[in-house]
């Protein structure tokens, strides 16, 4: 037997019937050698229907046992494969080189960008180098910022209080400051006030010495002082208000003056004075009262009634004949009086 027999022989001992390979390309057994030739190889001289081993196949007592049978249906021939028309084809390949170039200008513009990112990935490294050496710069400004952080609170809190020494200094210079202008405003005031006083108290000495009369009697400490102007030394006493009328034969009454009619007031207080004037008689007419300022001087008339005078003795070649009043000043809660004498001469003397 050739050997090609021998070995179809021990493949049918080894398999049984699974080593007739008889399924044609379409799912039919045939045991023609002929038309099987191609399939199995030359198959002369072997009977495939009686070739048994005894020996039971364990895979098909189970399809056995199945009670569907399906072992005997052959496969499903395969499907067709898919096709399209050209044009679709030529279309869709038209697109797929397309994608293929856009795929290569993208992984060109990958390329790029991966070489621009390794570019910028040295230039953050450099970067990195750089904020690290900042940070530490950084940490070290700010050890020295909390440094002088702390010396300038020390010194806000040396400033605060040299401020608040001096607010207290300025508080009492100018506490100092006021109480100097202040009495140096006293002291002006005083000054003037003693000026003042100085010159009421010569003005009164003055008049005192020309034989005025102090409203606090022999004091010179009264209010005001009052005196008669002097006209002429004729006619005896010359300290009161003294008149004489003239003679008969002039034209018309008239009076004549030793001592007056002036009363001159010098105002020694340091406040204005308001004055009344009153008159114990109606031949002498007391002037209005009028008000003198601190340390003013005015002269007050006291004059004859001349109408009065004329209804009075004697009223022809009788003997001249006196008569007499009383004046009264009054002023600030003081008085001063004086006496008045008229001589009323007789016809035709003077």
């Amino acid at each position: 037997m050739a050997l090609e027999k021998e070995l179809r022989i021990q493949e049918l001992n080894t398999s049984g019937s699974k080593g007739i390979k008889s399924i044609d390309p379409y799912g039919r057994h045939n045991y023609f050698a002929e038309q099987m030739k191609e399939v199995n190889g030359s198959m002369d001289g072997e009977v495939s229907g009686k070739l048994r081993r005894p020996k039971y196949d364990e895979d098909q007592l189970l399809l056995a046992v199945d009670t569907i049978v399906d072992e005997l249906i052959g496969d499903k021939p395969k499907d067709l494969p898919d096709v399209v028309l050209r044009s679709e084809y030529e279309d869709v390949l038209a697109q797929l080189n397309a994608c293929l170039a856009r795929e290569a200008d993208l992984r060109r513009q990958l390329a790029d960008a991966q070489a621009k990112i390794s570019e910028l990935q040295a230039e953050i490294d450099g970067l990195k180098v750089r904020l690290d050496s900042s940070e530490l710069r950084i940490a070290v400004a700010e050890n020295s910022s909390e440094a002088a952080a702390d010396k300038f609170a020390q010194t806000s809190i040396d400033l605060q209080q040299a401020i608040q020494k001096s607010v207290a200094e300025a508080i009492e210079r100018v506490s100092l400051e006021a109480q100097v202008e202040g009495l140096t405003a006293q002291k002006e005031a005083l000054v003037q006030a003693y000026s003042k006083l100085e010159e009421q108290y010569q003005g009164k000495s003055n008049e005192l010495a020309q034989g005025a009369d102090s409203s606090a009697g022999g004091s010179s400490s009264g209010a005001f002082t009052a005196r008669v102007a002097t006209v002429t030394q004729e006619g005896g006493e010359h300290k009161d208000l003294d008149y004489i009328t003239t003679k008969k034969s002039a034209k018309s009454k008239k009076f004549k003056s030793y001592n007056g009619p002036g009363v001159v007031l010098l105002n020694t207080s340091e406040e204005p004075i308001s004055f009344t004037f009153t008159s114990s008689d109606k031949w002498l007419k007391a002037p209005a009262g009028t008000t003198i300022n601190s340390g003013e001087t005015k002269t007050v008339d006291f004059i004859p009634d001349m109408g009065v005078m004329e209804g009075k003795r004697p009223t022809g070649w009788g003997k001249h004949k006196h008569y007499h009043a009383q004046v009264t000043i009054k002023g600030g809660g003081e008085t001063v009086t004086f006496a008045a004498h008229i001589r009323k001469n007789r016809k035709g003397t003077v």
